[in-house]
């Protein structure tokens, strides 16, 4: 009995260490290098929004807060007065949420506090996530496209560019 209970103990610490290496392998910033949406039904990818450049960040901090910001360029500069039409094309042209996260194995679930949707707030969102060095490519979907529709997987790379 002494032989099983030490067992199950050691298989339970094994799996914790596992758990808080894969939580701990994403802790820091990382700045995204590419965003792309695949298609689902066609396998077609493109850059999200159609986006020439995409820029951002993924913060994962030690205590559990996940904050991530993204932009997609071009991006026409607001002015004072802008129209609601030039406001909008910019509220497209972003994506922004934060929240506490969970891992466990290669997915990492970000409990939305806010979001630029708000219909994500209150929710969960999963991602995949695979690092290789200082290089993290996360994974989201099938989802629906916000403002297309399409069934797709977003897949996004980011670099690491500090790690606390």
């Amino acid at each position: 009995m002494r032989a099983v209970f030490a067992i199950l103990l050691a298989m339970f610490f094994a799996t914790s260490s596992k758990a808080d290496e894969n939580a701990n392998s994403i802790i820091g910033v990382w700045k995204q290098t590419s965003a792309f949406e695949k298609d689902v039904a066609s396998g077609e990818t493109e850059p999200v929004q159609k986006s020439e450049v995409q820029s951002g960040y993924r913060i994962f901090t030690r205590e559990g807060r996940a904050f991530i910001f993204n932009l997609y360029k071009p991006r026409k500069p607001a002015s004072a007065g802008a129209s609601d039409a030039d406001l909008a094309a910019l509220f497209r042209t972003m994506s922004v949420l934060t929240g506490t996260f969970a891992v466990e194995r290669n997915l990492v679930t970000i409990s939305v506090d806010e979001s630029w949707i708000e219909a994500w707030n209150g929710t969960k969102r999963t991602f995949e996530f695979d690092r290789k060095g200082d290089t993290l490519t996360m994974t989201v979907g099938p989802t629906r496209n916000a403002y297309t529709g399409r069934e797709i997987l977003l897949i996004s790379t980011l670099i690491r560019v500090e790690n606390f």
